[in-house]
């Protein structure tokens, strides 16, 4: 098993990381989890698609917007963050549980 913890409050632009959105995968996990701050957030973590996934997280993070077009009134954002400590290797079909705020639990799967 593997802990996963979140090692900032600071979000990483998408675009200059060249990460942009997750693509299209199968067999990753999706997980309900905070950051240090209290802000709810969902973390998307491994997976098989066309290409290769890492085990580096995306997290999808919303905030209020009268603007958003949609029932609930908000904005969802896909963004990168950096973890502390070592990511698990690459794989699909595992799970990941939330152990504490920030730290997720990782634990099985294939590859």
């Amino acid at each position: 098993h593997v802990q996963l913890v979140v090692a900032g409050d600071d979000a990483a632009d998408d675009d200059a990381l060249g990460m942009g959105l997750p693509g299209a995968r199968r067999g990753h996990s999706m997980t309900e989890s905070s950051f240090a701050d209290g802000t709810p957030v969902a973390v998307l973590l491994g997976g098989w698609g066309y290409e290769e996934f890492s085990m580096d997280p995306f997290f999808l993070t919303s905030r209020p917007d009268s603007r958003a077009g949609n029932s609930d009134g908000r904005r969802y954002s896909w963004g990168r963050r950096a973890i502390a400590g070592e990511p698990p290797s690459p794989r699909a079909f595992h799970s990941a549980t939330e152990v504490a705020p920030g730290q997720l639990l990782v634990y099985g799967g294939v590859g």
